[in-house]
């Protein structure tokens, strides 16, 4: 799967989501759509990707942002 489909499926997950995902159990129930979706990433790889997609858009919470910074962490070495 390309780096842009998988934004867009991201997305569509995104867009039901307050953001920035910072409670456990929200971040938990993110990273369970996640792996639904994804079942190839490790769970450890997903949840670094949420704090870190997490930190880069603390100010300003705009989803496409959210999305790539997400997407960087998750599907890039």
């Amino acid at each position: 799967m390309s780096l842009s489909a998988a934004k867009r499926i991201i997305y569509d997950i995104v867009t039901w989501e307050f953001l920035p995902i910072e409670e456990y159990q929200d971040k938990y129930y993110f990273l369970k759509k996640i792996k639904g979706i994804f079942p190839d990433l490790s769970d450890e790889k997903i949840i670094s990707a949420i704090e870190y997609a997490n930190r880069q858009t603390k100010s300003s919470v705009r989803k496409k942002k959210y999305v790539n910074a997400l997407s960087l962490k998750m599907f890039t070495a």
